[in-house]
Parts: C-alpha cells; structure tokens; sequence
C-alpha cells in the first residue's frame, strides 16, 4: 500500500516537471559547461541541468527540468549571468500549456 502510494505521488510530481530547452553562448573554455550546470542547479526546484557544448564554438544547448511549482522558467533564464548568454528555443510547462488550451477552446470554439 505505502509503495503504490510512493508510486502514485511521484507520477503526481513528474506532472508538475517543465522543460526549458535554451541555445547558450559564451561558453569559451571547456569548464564552461560544468559552471552552467552549478549556477542552475543552486536554484531550488531544478531537477536535471543538460549541456551540450558544439566542438570548437562558444554555443551549446542547454536543457533544465524544473519544478514548475517552485520556481520559474525566468527565475531559470536569470541565472545564466554574463560572460553567458541564452535565448529560449523551447518551453514545455504544463501549468502553461493548460492555460493556453483554456484559451485556445474559448476563442476557437
């Protein structure tokens, strides 16, 4: 009983994950990478920092799940300080996805 319950509350918190996936510049040494991953993951509510760096560039890719309870996707994207910077490519929150499908059915329906 108390496994299926563990269970259930941890599906009922995977609901709750976002996903930002952001393009990244200024990463010009190859500890970049692991500052990016210490300055996300300080923040509370972060789950997993990803980061992709291109071979030979200062761009890379970085991918933060996040407790969209807890804290923000702009609380996330001002975190990466200078020398770094990032622009959001992707944004997956299904708080914000539920609210946009409110609107979608009221205007299109």
């Amino acid at each position: 009983m108390e496994e299926e319950s563990r269970a259930l509350h941890s599906e009922d918190h995977r609901s709750d994950l976002a996903r930002a996936i952001l393009f990244l510049g200024g990463m010009y040494c190859p500890k970049c990478p692991e500052e990016i991953r210490t300055r996300l993951a300080k923040l509370s509510g972060v789950v997993e920092v990803l980061v992709t760096n291109y071979i030979e560039t200062s761009y890379g890719v970085v991918q933060v799940f996040y407790d969209s309870q807890q804290v923000t996707r702009d609380e996330v994207m001002a975190r990466i300080e200078p020398p770094y910077w990032a622009t959001l490519l992707e944004d997956k929150d299904p708080r914000r996805e539920q609210i946009l499908l409110r609107y979608t059915e009221i205007y299109v329906c």
